[in-house]
């Protein structure tokens, strides 16, 4: 028994059920195999890259957020050290030196630990792998 070569271009019925039923409508019955699995495969092309796009608009939107954040805490800490450096009545605004150095120290680490981080995000490391 000896099998038409036109057959064999044409898509199984077991590959049919591979491939998502919104798919299917797209494709002819004369359609090759390779031909399906192309266009699929750049169809998945197109939905990385709009994954991709869409991961660096918000990866962009948190960093700016959180360099906002980071300004103003450290804005804020300033005016606390010139409140503290200024000669003003005692009543007025008075902090230890343990307090200050507490909130200078804890301060600059949260600072440097969401600078790290929001680092880490924004540059991931890639495989090396070869």
């Amino acid at each position: 028994m000896t099998s038409d070569p036109a057959d064999e271009n044409v898509i199984a019925v077991q590959e049919v059920s591979k491939i998502p039923d919104e798919k299917i409508n797209s494709i002819s019955p004369t359609q090759t195999e390779d031909e399906a699995f192309k266009a699929q495969k750049l169809r998945e092309g197109d939905v990385r890259i709009d994954q991709l796009k869409q991961d660096l608009d918000e990866r962009k939107r948190y960093a700016a957020k959180i360099y906002r954040l980071i300004a103003l805490w450290l804005g804020s800490l300033g005016i606390i050290i010139l409140l503290q450096g200024v000669n003003l009545p005692k009543d007025f605004f008075t902090l230890s030196d343990s307090v200050l150095l507490a909130l200078i120290g804890g301060t600059t680490a949260n600072v440097l630990g969401m600078f790290f981080i929001v680092l880490k995000y924004l540059f991931p490391q890639q495989d090396t792998k070869t």
